[in-house]
């Protein structure tokens, strides 16, 4: 499972994948490239996007990044400024978010 360079999670949202999302610990899938996360849409489920939006940092090695349907209010979890070769970043049909990450990094 380490050696995986795109992984695409689907309807993340649901109060009982965030365990999941910690036991995934995709922080030490050195290969990974490319993650694109697929969220609910299910704007009164707040605080548990944000919470498996944390528990899903990907290794600093990732330089592609999908979040969509993403219901938070922060776009911003502690881990997005280590992604130190993220070269993408896009955002889709998600909030209005109170904070985005610094962007300067995407820059090559």
């Amino acid at each position: 499972m380490n050696s995986l360079c795109d992984i695409h999670l689907d309807d993340l949202g649901r109060e009982e994948q965030l365990e999941e999302a910690k036991e995934a610990q995709l922080h030490n899938k050195t290969a990974l490239v490319s993650l694109s996360l697929f969220f609910n849409d299910d704007d009164t489920k707040m605080e548990i996007h944000e919470n498996i939006l944390e528990a899903l940092q990907p290794h600093d090695t990732l330089k592609s990044l999908v979040i969509s349907g993403y219901c938070g209010r922060s776009i911003s979890p502690s881990w997005m400024v280590s992604l130190i070769n993220l070269r993408k970043l896009l955002l889709r049909r998600s909030n209005d978010y109170e904070t985005l990450p610094p962007l300067g990094k995407l820059l090559p």
